[in-house]
C-alpha cells in the first residue's frame, strides 16, 4: 500500500504540489492572524487610540472564522477538481482487485499527507511573514509598537485544528466515492469530448446573456437614476420595494448574464471566426481555434467561478482603498489645521494656548450667523425633497480670509443675492443650476432677504467639524444685512514642539472629560424666524449639533487605526481570494492538459510545427486567464461605481495598484501554467500510456 501511495503522490506530484501550496498559504495566513491576534503589545495599542479594548480582537477573530468558512468550502472544491478526474486510475485499480475498503484507506491516507505537509509548511511560512504582517498593519494604523518574532502556540493549536478537520472530511468524503468508481471508468473514454457544436439558437442564448449582463452593468453605474425612473412609472406603495428588488433584479441578471456568456457567446463568437477564415489560415490556425473552443466551454462554470472570485477580490480591495484614502481626507477637510474651535470652544483654546505660552503660527477666527432656513433640491433619483436645516452663514471677506490657510478653497464670485450652499455631502443631489434643477430659493422664515442658490461645494472655511450641519457663502452686503445669532469660527496652526504637545494633550483631556457639545433645538419659533440658541442638550425633535473643538492629529490617528485596520484584514483576504482564483484556473488547466498531452504528441508526430504547438499552449492558457481577469475587473470597477455615488471627491490613487498587483499575480499563474502544461506536453508518449 505504501508503495501504492508512494507512486501516486509521484505520478501526480503537480496537482498535489499546488494543493500543497494552497493548504500552505491558508495555514499561513490564519496563524498570522492568531498570532497578532495574541499579540498584547499591538492589541493594546490599537485599543487605546481606538477607545475600545475588545474591537480588534473581534473583527480579527470574524476575519478568521469567514477565512475558515473559505478554507472548508475551497478546499473541498479543489479536492472535487482533483479526485474527479482520478476515476479511471481508481477504475482500474478496482478491476485489478483491490478492494473497495483498501483503496478508501488509500486515497484518505494520500490526503490526509498532503494536508499534514500543507499544514506544515503552512506554519513555517506563517512565522516567517507574522512579522511581515505586523510590520504592515503598524504601518497602515500608525502605531508605534515594536515588532518582533511572532511565535503564538494558540494560533498553531487552531491552525491544526482547522486543517486537521478539514483534511479528514476531504479524506473521508475520498474514501466514499471511490467505493464504486465502476460506472465512472465505464463512461470514461481516452478520447476527451469534442465541442459541442455551435448552432444559432445556441449563439443566441449567448447574445442574450451579452444583454442581461451590459444591463445590469449600465443599472449598477446608473443605480439612483434608474430607482427614480421607477419610482416614478410604479405606484408609490410599490415604490418602497424598488431598491432592494432592483437589486435582487441586477444580480440575478448578472450571474445568469455571465453565465451564458462563457458557456454559448465567447466559444460562439470564436467558431464563427474560425467558419469565416477556414479558407484563409493554415491547418494549425484551425485546429488552435478548434482547442481554444474546447477549452472554453469545458471551463464554463469554472470560469464563471473564477470571474465571480475576480469581483468581489477587485471590489474589496478598490473599495477599502478608496475609503481609507477617503476618510483620511475627510479629517483634511472637517479639520483643515491643527486645532479649530467654534463657540465656546474658541475661549477654551486660546486660554489653554495662552497658558501652554504656545503662540500660533497662523490663526484667524470668523465671524458668521446661525439661521434657520429651507431650501428645496433634487435628488440623483429626481426626487425633489425639502431639506430644513440650520446654516452658518459666512460673508465672502471672511470667506478670502480663511483661503490663506485652506489653499483647496476654490475662488468664489457672487453677486447681489447670491449664495453657495455648503454641503456635508452633495453627492446625493443634482449639481445646482443643471438641467431639471435650475437655480433655487432659499427661504429664511421670518426675513424679507431672499437668496439665490447658485452652486454646492463641500469644502468649508475652517473645517467642516466647526459647523452645525450646512453653511451659505453670501456677499458682504448681504451678510451684513442679515439678522442670525452670532457665532464664532476659529482655526490655528500651531508649531511642532513639546509646548504644543502638551497643550494638545490637555484640549484633548477637556474633550474627553467635559461634555462640550453645542446644540441648536428647531421648534414652533424657530421655524417663525426668532433667533436661534446654541444649548448644552438636545430638547426637541428636531436639532442640530456639533463638537466645538476639534484636534487634527488625535481625528487622525483614530481614523488611520480603524480604516487602516479594516484595510489589512481587507488585504488579508483579497490575497488568499486571488491565489484561490489562479489556483483553480492552473489546476483546471493541468488536469485539461494532462488529458490533450497524447492528442499533441500525436499532432507533433504527424508534423506539426512544435513551435506552432507551444503557441497554441500559450493562447489557450492566455484566454482561460484573461477572461476572467477582463470581465471580473470590469465588473468590480461597476460595483465600485456605486461606492463612489455616496462619496465627495472619492479618490483612485490606489485603485489602479490594486488592479495592478492583482494583474501580476495573474500573470505569474499563466507563466506557471504554460510551464507546467509544455513540459507536460515535452514529455514521450509511453508516459501517458501509463496514466
Amino acid at each position: 500500500m505504501w508503495h501504492l501511495i508512494k507512486t501516486n503522490l509521484r505520478r501526480h506530484r503537480h496537482e498535489d504540489g499546488l494543493q500543497v501550496l494552497v493548504a500552505a498559504l491558508i495555514s499561513a495566513v490564519m496563524y498570522a492572524i492568531g498570532a497578532v491576534a495574541n499579540n498584547e503589545p499591538i492589541l493594546s495599542d490599537a485599543s487605546k487610540r481606538l477607545g475600545d479594548l475588545d474591537i480588534v480582537p473581534i473583527l480579527l477573530m470574524i476575519v478568521m472564522m469567514v477565512l475558515a468558512l473559505f478554507a472548508i468550502s475551497f478546499l473541498l472544491y479543489f479536492n472535487t477538481l482533483l479526485i474527479a478526474r482520478r476515476d479511471r486510475e481508481i477504475g482500474l485499480y478496482r478491476l485489478l482487485g483491490l478492494s473497495g475498503a483498501k483503496l478508501g484507506l488509500l486515497v484518505c491516507i494520500e490526503s490526509l499527507m498532503i494536508g499534514i505537509f500543507g499544514m506544515a509548511l503552512g506554519l513555517l511560512l506563517g512565522l516567517i511573514i507574522s512579522p511581515l504582517l505586523g510590520m504592515v498593519l503598524i504601518r497602515l494604523m500608525a502605531l508605534h509598537t515594536p515588532i518582533s518574532l511572532m511565535l503564538s502556540f494558540p494560533a498553531m493549536v487552531d491552525v491544526v485544528i482547522l486543517m486537521g478537520v478539514v483534511y479528514l472530511l476531504v479524506g473521508s468524503i475520498n474514501a466514499i466515492y471511490v467505493q464504486n468508481p465502476l460506472r465512472n471508468f465505464i463512461r470514461q473514454q481516452d478520447v476527451s469530448a469534442a465541442p459541442k457544436p455551435q448552432t444559432w439558437w445556441r449563439f443566441s442564448l449567448g447574445i442574450a446573456g451579452v444583454v442581461l449582463l451590459a444591463g445590469s452593468l449600465f443599472t449598477m453605474v446608473h443605480l439612483l437614476p434608474v430607482g427614480g425612473v421607477l419610482m416614478h412609472i410604479l405606484p408609490r406603495t410599490q415604490g418602497r420595494l424598488i431598491p432592494p428588488l432592483l437589486m435582487g433584479f441586477m444580480l440575478v441578471a448578472l450571474l445568469l448574464g455571465l453565465f451564458l456568456v462563457f458557456e454559448e457567446f465567447l466559444p460562439g463568437i470564436v467558431a464563427w471566426f474560425q467558419q469565416r477564415s477556414q479558407m484563409k489560415t493554415r491547418n494549425a490556425h484551425a485546429i488552435s481555434r478548434h482547442l481554444i473552443i474546447k477549452r472554453l466551454q469545458g471551463n464554463a462554470h469554472s470560469l464563471w467561478l473564477t470571474t465571480l472570485l475576480c469581483a468581489i477580490t477587485i471590489t474589496m480591495l478598490g473599495s477599502s482603498a478608496m475609503l481609507f484614502q477617503y476618510n483620511q481626507d475627510l479629517v483634511q477637510r472637517e479639520i483643515p489645521t491643527t486645532v479649530v474651535a467654534a463657540g465656546a470652544g474658541v475661549d477654551n483654546v486660546t486660554k489653554i494656548l495662552a497658558k501652554a505660552k504656545v503662540k500660533p503660527t497662523q490663526a484667524i477666527i470668523l465671524s458668521s450667523k446661525l439661521v434657520y432656513a429651507e431650501i428645496r433640491l433634487r435628488d440623483q433619483a429626481d426626487q425633489v425633497r425639502k431639506q430644513p436645516g440650520v446654516y452658518n452663514v459666512i460673508a465672502m471677506r471672511d470667506y478670502q480670509r480663511a483661503a490663506h490657510l485652506q489653499h483647496y478653497l476654490a475662488p468664489v464670485r457672487l453677486r447681489g443675492n447670491e449664495a453657495l450652499l455648503m454641503l456635508p455631502t452633495r453627492t446625493s443631489f443634482r449639481p445646482v443650476g443643471a438641467r431639471r434643477n435650475p437655480d433655487r430659493a432659499i427661504i429664511l422664515p421670518g426675513s424679507d432677504a431672499s437668496l439665490l442658490l447658485t452652486r454646492t461645494t463641500n469644502l468649508f472655511p475652517t473645517g467642516r467639524n466647526n459647523f452645525f450641519d450646512r453653511g451659505l457663502l453670501v456677499s458682504d452686503r448681504t451678510f451684513d444685512m442679515l439678522e442670525g445669532t452670532t457665532d464664532r469660527l476659529y482655526m490655528a496652526r500651531l508649531p511642532k514642539s513639546k509646548a504644543t504637545a502638551d497643550a494638545l494633550r490637555q484640549l484633548q483631556h477637556l474633550e474627553n472629560s467635559q461634555n462640550l457639545q453645542e446644540y441648536v433645538n428647531i421648534g414652533s419659533s424657530e421655524r417663525d424666524g426668532n433667533d436661534l440658541r446654541v444649548t448644552d442638550r438636545a430638547s426637541t425633535t428636531l436639532n442640530f449639533w456639533r463638537n466645538p473643538l476639534g484636534i487634527q492629529s488625535f481625528q487622525q490617528g483614530i481614523v488611520n487605526t480603524l480604516y487602516g485596520f479594516l484595510f489589512f484584514l481587507i488585504l488579508l483576504l483579497g490575497g488568499v481570494f486571488v491565489v484561490a482564483t489562479g489556483s483553480i484556473l492552473l489546476l483546471k488547466q493541468v488536469i485539461a492538459a494532462r488529458q490533450e498531452a497524447r492528442h499533441f504528441q500525436i499532432l507533433k508526430h504527424l508534423g506539426m510545427d512544435p513551435r506552432q504547438l507551444r503557441i497554441t499552449i500559450y493562447r489557450q492558457a492566455a484566454v482561460v486567464f484573461a477572461v476572467p481577469f477582463l470581465f471580473g475587473t470590469t465588473i468590480g470597477l461597476c460595483m465600485i461605481s456605486v461606492l463612489t455615488t455616496y462619496l465627495d471627491n472619492p479618490p483612485s490613487r490606489y485603485l489602479g495598484l490594486m488592479i495592478l498587483i492583482y494583474a501580476i499575480i495573474d500573470w505569474l499563474f499563466y507563466e506557471a501554467t504554460v510551464h507546467i502544461t509544455a513540459r507536460m506536453v515535452d514529455e514521450p508518449v509511453s508516459r501517458w500510456a501509463i496514466d
